[in-house]
């Protein structure tokens, strides 16, 4: 059920609608009710929501033409889709007048309203009538506030939607809403390199899968392999060797939650044949992901990912998609990427190395278990031959999952994180950029992966494992140029890290295995073979964050008559979106 086909590259941007919708009577249109020089982007989220916006002197003015003019209405920044720990402004009126009011979303519940008020709606320019309602409201980009998402420049940023039937709200329809991700401040002085005459495309998709309708959510996979076409006109041999510098997903239902392609540290057993996959053992390197508004994605513009036969490139991958059919539809897909790729190699090969903790043991029934952080010390990071460039970081935990952060350290001193994810979502996950750009980690630097888990669902210990019953802590980040000896550095028991190749500490793991040896043994073993190192991480001095809002925009906000939705409600909230608060003042 899978299929490759081949082409030349072609230019072009598949747009997918976030959601199905009923008869729609009006139709919102960019610029309709606002003006281009006053908002120089705009984007339909949805053909009855128009996002508008413009930055300007540390702020974003967002304006929005909603085809409502009775209910309430919301925008939220999410850290990478989904409710959870996102900053919602919600347009809403009270006793005739619209407000805007800064809420944020801890977990799938009832917004909480911010203590500290970082919006402000332009009245002047906030109208509702003739079936439109039109908001205009400005922020600063970094209010550094904690229940506020910063506007970051040049990152596509995950954006949430939701459009009320009334301004006293409950539950909204499944078609009221929708996520998509949008650069807000894109780097306009970026230059996009010249495409290779010899650029092509090969797709890799399901062919008419049958989406389960006996669950609301699954994860289905299927292996393939990359077989290099043949050279036209008897051009010479095919080489072994490609780069992939883009990739657009393609996803053909609204169904399909996220995707991803997973390189295979083996080949597999079996192709062609859709299976469950929560977790997968021989096909776990994250290579391409897709999140619900994704567009194109570039390769930085010196470096590409290594595919075909070569010992250094991946030639079998895993496809998987994560469906959410919680109305049990009876659905064919066809969802997929499509990938373009060269051989004309540019000059540096991307790399993806694990950074985590495997030595994981977290009680049962508790509310927040924060593990002792996995290193990946300079012992080990010593052995990179250059300092290399994270271009992303793909956080990666099971259902228990809390936040997660990548500490970094040089000289005693630590810097800014490398990555950080304070409300992790297992149905969200996906590629996230270092915040400030891409980071450079030098030989000898050290890194350190903490993970935090909420245990209250399950009475009994959880332990590290590749079932989703079980847990994981690892932050696989995306970088170049790529270091072959080392693409695991991950902690352990007694002090120690994993550090080498992943392909070989499995082969020597399991002949340890295979020999019985004891635990001692086995770290000899790895010892002995360069695969393990004992952590020298001393003290440090701790980064201290210093904040400056790019604007002044804190309001006092007065509580008095304001009621949050009633805790009854609760369920109401739906995995992935923004449901509804209740805003009743005398």
């Amino acid at each position: 059920m899978h299929g490759f086909t081949y082409g030349t590259a072609v230019a072009g941007l598949y747009l997918l609608a976030s959601s199905l919708l009923p008869r729609i009577v009006h139709a919102a249109t960019c610029y309709s009710t606002l003006s281009k020089s006053d908002f120089p982007n705009c984007q339909l989220l949805d053909p009855r929501y128009a996002l508008h916006w413009n930055v300007k002197d540390g702020e974003i003015t967002f304006g929005a033409t909603v085809d409502v003019d009775n209910a309430w209405f919301a925008l939220g920044i999410s850290e990478n889709g989904g409710m959870r720990g996102a900053d919602i402004t919600i347009i809403s009126a009270v006793n005739g007048t619209l407000r805007a009011t800064d809420c944020w979303a801890e977990t799938y519940g009832p917004p909480q309203i911010d203590q500290q008020q970082n919006v402000q709606l332009d009245t002047s320019k906030t109208s509702r009538g003739n079936g439109v309602t039109t908001a205009v409201w400005k922020r600063p980009l970094d209010t550094c506030d904690a229940q506020d998402q910063p506007i970051v420049a040049n990152i596509s940023q995950a954006v949430i939607w939701a459009i009320g039937t009334s301004d006293v709200v409950t539950k909204h329809e499944d078609h009221n809403r929708g996520d998509v991700r949008i650069a807000f401040v894109p780097d306009t002085t970026a230059v996009k390199p010249k495409d290779p005459e010899d650029l092509a495309m090969v797709e890799m998709y399901f062919d008419n899968y049958a989406v389960p309708t006996n669950q609301s959510t699954s994860y289905t996979c299927i292996h393939t392999a990359f077989t290099a076409p043949k050279q036209k006109n008897g051009g010479g041999n095919t080489p072994k060797k490609f780069h992939v510098i883009r990739y657009e997903a393609v996803a053909k239902n609204e169904e399909v939650h996220h995707m991803i392609i997973y390189g295979c540290n083996s080949k597999p057993k079996d192709f062609n044949k859709t299976y469950d996959c929560l977790s997968m053992v021989d096909c776990n390197t994250f290579l391409f992901g897709y999140a619900p508004g994704q567009g194109v994605i570039e390769m930085p513009p010196e470096a590409g990912f290594a595919i075909g036969s070569a010992a250094d490139a991946f030639e079998y991958f895993a496809l998987q998609i994560h469906y959410t059919n919680p109305q049990s539809k009876p659905i064919i897909d066809s969802s997929g990427f499509k990938i373009w790729y060269t051989a004309h190699l540019r000059q540096y090969d991307m790399g993806v190395l694990f950074l985590g903790n495997q030595d994981i043991k977290i009680p049962g029934n508790t509310d927040i278990v924060t593990l002792p952080g996995g290193e990946c010390p300079s012992n080990c990071t010593k052995r990179f031959p250059h300092p290399i460039t994270v271009q992303g970081n793909f956080f990666h935990m099971h259902t228990l999952g809390r936040n997660m952060t990548t500490r970094h350290i040089r000289d005693g001193r630590e810097l800014e994180p490398l990555g950080v994810r304070q409300y992790y979502d297992f149905n969200h996950q996906g590629l996230t950029y270092p915040i400030n750009g891409p980071r450079l980690i030098l030989p000898g630097d050290s890194l350190i992966t903490t993970c935090s888990y909420t245990s209250l669902s399950r009475p009994n210990d959880t332990f590290w494992g590749e079932g989703t019953d079980s847990e994981m802590c690892y932050n696989i980040i995306q970088y170049y140029p790529r270091v072959m000896d080392v693409d695991f550095c991950v902690g352990e028991k007694g002090g120690y890290s994993s550090c080498g190749n992943l392909v070989e500490l499995v082969e020597v793991e399991t002949e340890l295995a295979g020999r019985n040896v004891s635990e001692e043994g086995r770290n000899q073993g790895l010892m002995d073979a360069g695969l393990l190192v004992k952590s020298d991480i001393g003290n440090f001095t701790p980064y201290a964050p210093n904040c400056t809002p790019t604007k002044d925009s804190k309001q006092s906000f007065n509580s008095a008559g304001v009621v949050a939705l009633a805790p009854r409600a609760a369920g109401l909230f739906a995995l992935g979106s923004l449901i509804s608060v209740m805003f009743i003042v005398a």
